[in-house]
């Protein structure tokens, strides 16, 4: 589970955790884009179609889907390093 963190969208991205230690950010922006959206609705369960769909509507849905797990893994190492 992740820290206690506190996120900033507007005006720039900034992540910090409990005591106040600047977080790295993700390197794209989807995957800004998309940790900002799962941090927004925290606590809700997501269906990785539903993501996929969301965030690239115009990509063939096996694109999206691999898409999405690269973006995943992108926000994943925040955490794992």
């Amino acid at each position: 589970m992740p820290p206690s963190l506190h996120a900033q969208f507007l005006g720039g991205y900034r992540l910090q955790n409990a005591s106040g230690e600047e977080l790295p950010l993700p390197a794209t922006h989807d995957a800004r884009l998309l940790l900002a959206y799962l941090l927004l609705h925290e606590g809700r369960s997501f269906t990785r179609p539903y993501l996929a769909g969301t965030f690239w509507p115009d990509l063939p849905e096996k694109t999206a889907r691999r898409r999405l797990s690269q973006t995943l893994w992108r926000i994943r190492q925040i955490w794992d390093g």
